[in-house]
């Protein structure tokens, strides 16, 4: 999420007006979660709940030095993004997983309206986007490799201090989403599978299932 210079030289600025970005985003401590458990940090059998009941405070010193915590930082990146290219596609990870198909299907629809060309995304073999996508959600690799996170982090000072760690980036991209994803043409941003403005959607999609 945070490697925008790169991006920026790479892409040319004439071009930057008819870009679209897709960022797939999972709930920061979620994802600090996961990253401890494919990583080095995870050695001898330790948790994350232990590591981080046992991590020196305040968590915010190291927001910025440890990877385990910036990976989940996405409100200035995205707002950057946003900044310079023409629509930016938000998918929470957890309607993902809960429906990839679906996703998909949606993804691609989304495309097609912004290009205007319905052939768009169709597949090497010849088949299309839904059609694979009719198969059903694939298993998730890896997805029962560790406890659920709130198995994982019983401590009520840790949970607190885990979500108010990301509180200030989750709550810029909740104010970019209801910003620039109304439901309008003139939208800059749309959120996918289900609209901002859907019944389905949760508006809080980045917090810890303590929060929840």
């Amino acid at each position: 999420m945070g490697a925008l210079e790169p991006f920026e030289r790479m892409w040319p600025q004439v071009l930057m007006p008819r870009t679209t970005i897709v960022a797939l985003l999972c709930a920061p401590v979620g994802r600090a979660q996961s990253w401890f458990y494919w990583s080095l940090k995870h050695q001898d059998g330790e948790t994350f709940g232990h590591y981080v009941r046992h991590y020196p405070r305040p968590l915010s010193n190291s927001l910025h030095s440890d990877a385990m915590w910036r990976k989940g930082m996405y409100g200035l990146a995205l707002k950057k993004w946003h900044q310079l290219v023409g629509h930016l596609i938000i998918i929470p990870a957890a309607d993902f997983y809960r429906g990839q198909a679906q996703t998909v299907e949606a993804l691609v629809r989304a495309w097609r309206g912004r290009s205007g060309n319905e052939h768009v995304l169709q597949t090497a073999d010849g088949l299309t986007p839904e059609q694979l996508a009719s198969a059903g959600d694939p298993p998730r690799a890896n997805h029962h490799s560790h406890a659920k996170l709130e198995d994982d982090v019983t401590n009520g000072n840790d949970r607190l201090e885990l979500s108010n760690l990301y509180r200030d980036s989750n709550q810029q991209v909740y104010d970019l989403i209801a910003a620039h994803s109304r439901g309008s043409p003139e939208d800059t941003m749309t959120v996918l599978p289900h609209a901002a403005s859907s019944a389905q959607y949760n508006p809080r999609f980045l917090e810890p299932p303590w929060n929840q």
